[in-house]
């Protein structure tokens, strides 16, 4: 089974571009309503997040802060893509949880390595955590 990855961004041409950029290696799902991603992460298995910050409705800080109170964050990985590159809005994406920032725009390759590295860390800390316990 496929890595499950659910990208939450409102211009779908930014979900196409990444979803082009991840198949057919990842099974890529995508909302533009982050209301209706946040209900996909109650129901549905999701491996990880790609979350962009400004979006109407809720906005990337929205979407962590429900991910935190429900305790998503602690299993589902999130790596924010935004165009907000002041320090601000970076160090507060880090403090919600996200495991790693990406500017936009973005390059193709950077976000497929930066994918495979959160899956490869979260998947090991799966493992070890299983051992512990």
């Amino acid at each position: 089974m496929l890595p499950r990855i659910l990208i939450v961004d409102d211009e779908s041409s930014i979900c196409i571009s990444l979803s082009l950029a991840l198949e057919p290696e990842y099974e890529v799902i995508w909302e533009t309503d982050p209301i209706r991603a946040l209900e996909r992460l109650q129901t549905e298995p999701i491996d990880l997040v790609l979350l962009d910050m400004v979006m109407p409705k809720l906005n990337g800080f929205g979407v962590l802060s429900v991910m935190n109170q429900n305790h998503w964050i602690d299993s589902v990985p999130v790596i924010m893509i935004s165009a907000e590159s002041d320090s601000v809005y970076v160090e507060r994406a880090y403090q919600l949880g996200v495991t790693d920032y990406i500017g936009r725009p973005f390059d193709k390759a950077v976000i497929r390595q930066r994918v495979i590295n959160t899956l490869m860390l979260y998947a090991k800390q799966k493992h070890l955590m299983r051992m512990v316990t």
